[in-house]
């Protein structure tokens, strides 16, 4: 990233997470996609990425039907009113518009709805409220190997062996870690 790179070990879990290695720690990763970005659980922590905010945009968060409208098409509406009605697992609750602006719908009433899918879109009184995502200029810090070095001689051999793998894979890497694989015998053998 930005020509900085960072060496980690990922392995897939059976239960859909990742183990991964990294600066000699291990980590245990979840992501699952939701509609307002992607909530990842790092080892027991939660994070979410989120989409741009775009309060223009009135979305579903969750799986529901469009009951009714609780505002004309085309009205003006203020931050925090109830527009929409909606039934999420039989239950009856209004949905709050974010901003304030002149509502357009987009879905009709008594149709169904997906998590992410557009109910109505709003003409911002302020549309310096939209804040888009900008590209991350920097780098990644810099980090150890993905596993702990060990002076013990099966572990060397171990990390210089798995070296040699990511080559023959096409992986970048560092060919001296390869190239003194005998070194590690030829020390344990002097002693």
């Amino acid at each position: 990233m930005n020509d900085s790179e960072v060496e980690a070990e990922i392995h897939a879990l059976r239960d859909g997470g990742l183990l991964m290695q990294l600066d000699g720690n291990s980590h245990v990763i979840y992501a699952e996609e939701e509609a307002a970005g992607t909530r990842l659980l790092i080892d027991g922590r939660t994070c979410l990425l989120q989409n741009d905010h775009d309060p223009s945009k009135l979305i579903a968060e969750t799986p529901c039907k469009l009951l009714r409208y609780l505002v004309a098409d085309g009205s003006h509406i203020d931050a925090d009113t109830p527009y929409v009605e909606v039934e999420v697992m039989k239950m009856c609750m209004p949905l709050l518009s974010p901003a304030s602006g002149l509502v357009h719908f987009k879905m009709s009433e008594g149709q169904a709805m997906q998590a992410g899918e557009l109910i109505a879109r709003l003409d911002l009184d302020n549309p310096s409220a939209v804040r888009k995502a900008e590209p991350f200029h920097g780098s990644f810090p810099v980090l150890g190997p993905p596993t702990a070095i060990s002076g013990k001689v099966h572990q060397r051999c171990a990390a210089r062996l798995n070296a040699a793998r990511m080559i023959l894979a096409g992986y970048e890497h560092n060919i001296e870690e390869v190239s003194t694989i005998f070194s590690c015998f030829h020390h344990d053998l002097e002693l």
